[in-house]
């Protein structure tokens, strides 16, 4: 159950849907019921709830990212050999918005990767981490070596996501468009997708197909966007919240095209 809990997870993610997060914890819960210290099952109810969190889906989000919280530490704690472990727990921390806990993110990101260099999720989380704790250059690297390891890798367009994020985060817009056109050909319901294409689309200044992007992101995810505009966004540099929260917002048409210039 605990594997059907994971693959849940994954379904969810990708179609930005609430319902299969409510699945997929309940699926978690269940095989931790059987078995309190099922480790995949940990994994997926941290995962799960984490990103109902990140998603906006959650009912209670401060609930909900408690218990991701909770679970993630607690599935460090029952295999402290698991790198994959340590990359979820630095992922959620990610994934909560606080900012302070970042650099703690970034330190049990890399510990995973010193314990299994080679392992694509883990290398995938670290980027994401590091995105967020401003160092957009390393992500793409390690991103890069993800399609390298995996090329055929079932969950590409989780990785050409990230590399769209990344590199508008290192103001490299015109890859950034190609990256996350890339990751909605695979996946045309990955909301995040939408929201990166639409900020990149901002940075070459293709305001109308940034508007259009936008628009399909925000159909398929409310909330995220809302949230994102509100200027919720996992980066600890000001400079890079500001740029996409500015970006979006010029895409979503509540800001002036022209305000995206000193920001390029």
């Amino acid at each position: 159950m605990g594997l059907r809990a994971w693959t849940c997870v994954w379904e969810a993610h990708d179609k930005a849907d609430r319902t299969l997060f409510i699945k997929a914890t309940q699926l978690a819960k269940k095989a931790l019921a059987v078995d309190p210290n099922n480790v995949l099952a940990t994994h997926a109810l941290a995962f799960s709830r984490g990103l109902s969190f990140f998603l906006g889906f959650a009912d209670d989000p401060e609930a909900a990212l408690h218990e991701a919280m909770f679970m993630a530490a607690k599935g460090v704690e029952l295999d402290n050999d698991n790198a994959f472990g340590y990359a979820l727990r630095g992922f959620c921390a990610y994934l909560s918005l606080r900012l302070e806990l970042y650099s703690d993110a970034l330190a049990d990101a890399r510990r995973a990767h010193e314990m299994n260099p080679n392992d694509a999720a883990v290398l995938q989380m670290l980027a994401l981490v590091e995105v967020g704790a401003g160092e957009p250059e390393q992500a793409i690297k390690h991103a890069q070596q993800v399609l390298r390891l995996s090329p055929r890798r079932s969950r590409s367009h989780m990785t050409y996501n990230l590399l769209a994020y990344a590199s508008h985060c290192a103001r490299q817009y015109v890859k950034g468009v190609e990256w996350a056109s890339h990751a909605l050909r695979e996946m045309p319901s990955m909301a995040q997708a939408h929201a990166n294409l639409a900020v990149c689309l901002v940075g070459v200044g293709a305001i109308e197909k940034a508007k259009t992007a936008f628009r399909a992101g925000q159909t398929l995810a409310p909330e995220y966007f809302r949230d994102r505009l509100a200027g919720n966004l996992p980066l600890s540099r000001e400079e890079d919240r500001v740029r996409a929260q500015t970006f979006l917002r010029i895409a979503a048409g509540l800001e002036d095209p022209s305000a995206a210039e000193p920001l390029r």
